[in-house]
């Protein structure tokens, strides 16, 4: 697997524990998402506002990271 940014909107993140620190999150497992953190470990969790704009539900929920470049052709949504 290549080394590159990626971007996944979900539905679901929960707090799973507190000692230690743990989210559940819940993701499809034929999304490119899937294979990055389970190889990786590591993901992150940010909180969408009830404004953002569809261009960016679009672009994080509707296609995939695996041959898209989300990231590297995003400049603004």
């Amino acid at each position: 697997m290549e080394r590159k940014a990626n971007g996944c909107i979900v539905n679901t993140a929960i707090q799973a524990a507190s000692t230690p620190n743990q989210l559940c999150i819940c993701i499809n497992k034929a999304n490119y998402t899937h294979d990055m953190v389970l190889k990786t470990g590591v993901f992150n969790v940010s909180v969408l506002s009830k404004t953002a704009l569809f261009p960016l539900y679009q672009r994080f929920g509707f296609q995939s990271g695996r041959g898209s470049g989300q990231i590297r052709r995003l400049h603004s949504v």
